[in-house]
């Protein structure tokens, strides 16, 4: 929240789940979007629902399988070749953030 002015985050992406699956959730805007990418500290997490509902938040789950086949082995193939992956994403802070 420290980041973002009190604001929060319009998207939160979490591949770590458990404990701080309930931190991750109240760190969204109104608003925001969390989505779920793994879960490293484990599968069960216990959560505030009023931190949903009260921010009107979206929860996603996301899976590679919600690619196609030929996506994942192109992808595959990449990192084969260039020993990495490659991802684009963007993070977009206040000015006097940076």
């Amino acid at each position: 929240m420290r980041m973002t002015g009190g604001k929060g985050a319009d998207v939160v992406i979490d591949g770590v789940g458990g404990t701080l699956t309930g931190e991750a959730l109240g760190c969204l805007a109104p608003g925001g979007t969390y989505a779920v990418v793994g879960y490293a500290a484990g599968r069960e997490a216990h959560i505030n629902l009023t931190d949903i509902i009260s921010k009107a938040a979206t929860v996603r789950g996301f899976t590679l399988r919600a690619f196609a086949p030929e996506t994942l082995a192109a992808a595959q193939n990449s990192q084969k070749r260039t020993g990495r992956f490659r991802m684009r994403a963007q993070l977009r802070l206040p000015s006097g953030q940076l």
